[in-house]
């Protein structure tokens, strides 16, 4: 019964990340669809979109981090400092999936060689390959929209830049948890 109790309160932060994601992936898009015009527009709108959706996430963890304080001090809940880490791993895990898909069909489209010695190799790029890099590109660069300015402006079409994307998100989120967790101030609930 606490092992439930726990998780049902312990998955609340997931899905506000999840939702804050898609909302935050809106914004920008529409921010950074009319700043296309002028590059300093859409850096400028790319990074308010970058930094509104970090401070989201602080604030976020920090609060979950200074909760579960509350509930480790009262003896409820064994202190867990990577939980922030965890959960931004767990919401982020769609952006993953889509980058590694994305990066292994970009590989087959880059003509690799595939039989014999690399001077006398066979290239060979499968139509699936091409089809499946596309769809996955189009589907992360939408669920990731608010780094839409740099990753157009500097990073297009590197799937090693979608796997490296969530990256920024779960540190933020694990550092703004472990912050949360270790403050002084405690909230009110």
């Amino acid at each position: 019964m606490k092992k439930m109790q726990y998780a049902s309160t312990s998955s609340g932060m997931t899905t506000k990340m999840v939702v804050f994601q898609i909302g935050m992936a809106i914004f920008g898009l529409t921010m950074s669809i009319p700043g296309q015009l002028n590059d300093l527009l859409f850096i400028l709108t790319g990074l308010l979109a970058i930094g509104m959706y970090w401070f989201l996430l602080w604030t976020m963890t920090y609060e979950f981090g200074q909760r579960d304080r509350i509930r480790a001090d009262a003896g409820r809940i064994r202190p867990q400092f990577h939980k922030g880490f965890v959960k931004a791993l767990i919401a982020n895990s769609v952006n993953i999936g889509l980058a590694v898909i994305s990066l292994v069909s970009k590989l087959l489209v880059d003509n690799l060689p595939f039989f014999g010695e690399p001077q006398e190799a066979i290239y060979y790029t499968p139509a699936w390959a091409a089809t499946t890099y596309a769809i996955t590109e189009v589907f992360a660069s939408i669920a990731q929209a608010m780094y839409m300015a740099p990753r157009l402006l500097w990073f297009r079409h590197n799937p090693i830049v979608l796997l490296l994307m969530p990256l920024p998100a779960i540190i933020v989120s694990g550092l703004g948890f472990y912050f949360g967790f270790m403050s002084e101030k405690k909230i009110q609930l």
